[in-house]
């Protein structure tokens, strides 16, 4: 059975990251690193699903990432921008997860919509319950009027989906839905 899961929701301001990171490890150069999050806090699902009319029986399989959109703040756009990923790193981990790519069209002022969704399920349940920090890279031309300017906020939202199990009422059958 699915049912809504908690939103995602990853708050970025643009700063000179990259004068202050040290250079990572990635093959996938063209993109930098322009923003990234202070630790969000993962979130209890046993009580979401409680808070949802699940009881204490349901057991979540998966969850799925939903309407994912990248927002700029007030009178700043994407010029200059060709694509962004949104990448994560699970508290004690080196790890950098792809979590969503999108290439900017020239359309779009100061909205990304994210149809290219790099997570399977149980890595977005991981993403959901875990401490993590967010990070924003882009490709872009540097020497180009861009968005990555101080003062810039960036705002990730997405919907999840979770898949859970129940317990059938009188013959204890586990039934399943993806």
């Amino acid at each position: 059975m699915d049912v809504e899961g908690p939103d995602i929701h990853f708050q970025f301001t643009y700063s000179d990251i990259n004068q202050n990171m040290s250079p990572r490890s990635s093959n996938t150069d063209e993109y930098q690193l322009v923003a990234q999050s202070d630790t969000i806090k993962g979130k209890d699902i046993e009580t979401f699903l409680s808070t949802s009319g699940q009881d204490y029986t349901s057991v979540v399989e998966a969850a799925t990432i939903t309407n994912a959109l990248l927002t700029l703040s007030e009178n700043a756009d994407f010029s200059g921008v060709d694509s962004v990923q949104i990448r994560y790193q699970t508290e004690g981990s080196t790890e950098e997860i792809v979590m969503a790519q999108a290439t900017v069209k020239e359309s779009n002022t100061g909205t990304i919509s994210f149809s290219d969704i790099k997570i399977n399920k149980s890595e977005t349940f991981d993403l959901i319950k875990n401490n993590i920090v967010a990070k924003l890279y882009a490709v872009y031309n540097p020497s180009a009027v861009n968005c990555f300017q101080p003062g810039v906020s960036y705002d990730f939202t997405a919907k999840t989906i979770l898949t859970v199990k129940i317990s059938a009422l009188t013959e204890g059958i586990i039934e399943s839905s993806n």
